[in-house]
């Protein structure tokens, strides 16, 4: 078991770990406990440890998609998740509470395509639990946290607790927006909320307007210096954007977008089903 003192062992060996893609996540435990028994290095994980999260999302996607794509078992998206909640716990850096739920959220997606929803609703609120207890959140915090609310509105049969979950979600996209207008996912978070809206509520108003702007005037990363932040959100855009173009029939926008998807983002999850989807449509 490892002790907390011993976690700026687990810092140095993690960014050994995302700095080598060919070290299985089997090998690096291995490195971890030979290292902890051999109690060699030292790193001091208030000053370092952030820059070891280069590469995390990465990471993340890839065990995703041969989860979802080739039926594996979550064991390597299980382990992940382990690790950055340890690293939180241990240092209380909202980073690492960030990619934990990143990874949760991943977990939750591929049980939900299993159709395992008592799985998939224990990740997201794992997820969302550990961003509602974060202080100073920031932009990014804000629209994950609204991101998995608007999934979690899925699993409330009350009303009146569904209606409390959206005004909470409605509420961290706007600090979303105010903590930083131009970070493209609280572009994307809003519109997909958007789209889920009922047209009565006004809903389907601003959801394609956002999601051009996402695609076309917006920076990947809100802090290039830091290279542990997020770079989701376009492939996404495309995503919905798509899905929208079809449900309302406009096929060539549609056709349009999917070819930029299969161009910029080849490995999407989504690929095969918006293709599937567009041809019904012809």
């Amino acid at each position: 078991m490892i002790k907390k003192q011993d976690f700026h062992l687990f810092f140095l060996l993690l960014g050994i770990y995302l700095l080598c893609p060919y070290v299985t996540l089997a090998q690096y435990e291995e490195q971890l406990e030979m290292s902890l028994s051999s109690n060699e290095g030292r790193l001091d994980p208030k000053d370092d440890c952030l820059d070891l999260l280069v590469g995390m999302e990465t990471l993340i996607d890839r065990e995703y998609r041969q989860v979802i794509l080739s039926g594996e078992s979550l064991s390597k998206l299980r382990r992940t998740s382990i690790l950055l909640r340890q690293s939180f716990m241990n240092t209380k850096l909202n980073p690492f509470a960030y990619w934990y739920a990143y990874c949760e959220y991943r977990q939750m997606l591929c049980l939900k395509s299993r159709n395992e929803n008592k799985g998939a609703k224990q990740h997201l609120s794992n997820a969302i639990d550990i961003l509602e207890t974060l202080e100073c959140k920031s932009s990014e915090e804000y629209a994950l946290l609204s991101h998995l609310q608007r999934y979690m509105l899925q699993y409330v049969k009350k009303k009146k607790e569904r209606s409390s979950l959206a005004r909470k979600m409605d509420k961290n996209i706007e600090f979303a927006f105010v903590q930083n207008d131009r970070n493209v996912r609280a572009y994307v978070v809003s519109a997909i909320n958007d789209f889920a809206s009922p047209r009565f509520f006004g809903g389907g108003r601003l959801g394609e307007r956002y999601l051009l702007k996402a695609l076309n005037d917006l920076p990947e990363q809100t802090d290039a210096t830091k290279k542990y932040l997020p770079r989701w959100g376009r492939r996404e855009a495309y995503v919905a954007l798509i899905r929208r173009y079809i449900k309302v029939k406009r096929l060539d926008e549609a056709r349009e977008y999917l070819e930029e998807l299969s161009e910029y983002y080849p490995n999407t999850v989504e690929l095969s089903e918006l293709n599937k989807l567009y041809s019904e449509k012809m």
